[in-house]
């Protein structure tokens, strides 16, 4: 919209004044495509701030679990501190009911004070860990909080590795961040092929005509025609994002499978000495151990 004056001192009058109002139209479904374009690049800012967050949230759970863990090899150690120290109490007093030997009481002694060398290494893990997660949380000045050790106990899942492939490839944030910027390129090149469309410039004014003292109206339309200009470059230049922006989809599933391969392996491995400790070796330590107190 804007102000209109012509042929002013005409007659010695302030000649034609008015207004007009002039508008472009786009043609082409060309606004569509923008609209479409911003939207597949808004997705893909979304995917890459959950990229972030799953990072973060992966990185608290880990530190989390070894707080978790640290705060039981405390407690465990403790125990042992004790047990051994009584060992050495008894140890003694069969020493001087000639039922043992010195050189065992000796040996009750060294174990003792392994144990509380054991004791100092878990005591400061266990700080070390708790200040680790306090400060990825953003709260390094939060007292000390024993963390709940039953979620060591849970049942670890069992995953083939067609389904840890499946479920890692079709929920990878940052493989979608790419496919979105794959589609946002396949929209650009369709773009800039309807680009050479010619807009409509659109104009009407009103103006009145002081020599005459008469309104008068126009109207103005016209489109550029695109003789030499078809847009072919930045046609290509799209067309060559796009295929980059494939293959950057391709290498980035491969680069996801050979790190998946590496912790798929790892998790396998640990699943399954977790379930022979909880099945096998421990209920054995536990009546080994039984019979050993009682015993003494």
């Amino acid at each position: 919209i804007g102000y209109h004056a012509m042929a002013m001192g005409n007659d010695g009058t302030s000649g034609q004044q008015g207004g007009f109002v002039r508008q472009q139209i786009i043609t082409g479904g060309k606004l569509d495509l923008d609209q479409a374009i911003a939207s597949r690049q808004t997705s893909e800012r979304e995917f890459q701030f959950d990229t972030q967050r799953q990072r973060v949230l992966t990185d608290v759970r880990i530190l989390f679990y070894d707080s978790a863990i640290a705060t039981r090899r405390l407690e465990l150690t403790r125990d042992l501190v004790r047990m051994s120290d009584e060992l050495v109490t008894s140890t003694r007093q069969l020493l001087t009911n000639r039922e043992a030997s010195e050189n065992t009481l000796l040996q009750s002694e060294i174990t003792s004070e392994e144990t509380k060398l054991l004791l100092d290494s878990a005591t400061d893990r266990n700080t070390e860990s708790w200040r680790r997660l306090t400060s990825l949380v953003g709260a390094p000045s939060l007292p000390f909080t024993p963390l709940d050790a039953v979620a060591l106990e849970t049942d670890l899942p069992i995953y083939t590795w067609e389904e840890a492939r499946s479920l890692v490839l079709d929920n990878h944030p940052q493989l979608e961040a790419a496919r979105q910027r794959v589609e946002r390129s396949s929209i650009i090149i369709e773009r800039e092929k309807r680009t050479p469309i010619p807009d409509i410039d659109l104009m009407v004014s009103i103006r009145h005509v002081n020599p005459t003292d008469s309104d008068t109206a126009s109207v103005m339309a016209g489109i550029p025609i695109p003789l030499f200009d078809r847009n072919e470059g930045n046609i290509r230049r799209a067309q060559s994002e796009n295929a980059a922006a494939r293959y950057e989809v391709t290498q980035l599933e491969l680069a996801i499978q050979d790190q998946l391969t590496g912790i798929y392996k790892k998790y396998d491995i640990a699943r399954k000495q977790a379930e022979r400790y909880q099945s096998q070796i421990l209920p054995r330590a536990k009546k080994s151990f039984e019979l050993v107190s009682n015993a003494y």
